[in-house]
């Protein structure tokens, strides 16, 4: 039997984060268009984050920086 809309939306939400953007093909530019609001209020923060991350290739197991 098919789950509801509702039953299918909380076992989605109980999935780790980097899975449920996989299951449902995001992309970085779905989640920015999603979120602006969100982004302006931590933009100071993610410009300090951001500022030489382009540098280094995020796939880089030895830089741990980028979350701290």
């Amino acid at each position: 039997m098919a789950l509801t809309l509702d039953e299918l939306k909380g076992h989605l939400k109980q999935l780790d984060e980097v899975i449920l953007v996989d299951l449902l093909q995001l992309t970085s530019s779905d989640i920015v268009d999603k979120f602006p609001d969100i982004i302006e209020r931590n933009s100071e923060s993610l410009s300090k984050r951001l500022g030489g991350a382009w540098e280094y290739d995020y796939f880089d197991d030895t830089r741990n920086d980028f979350y701290d």
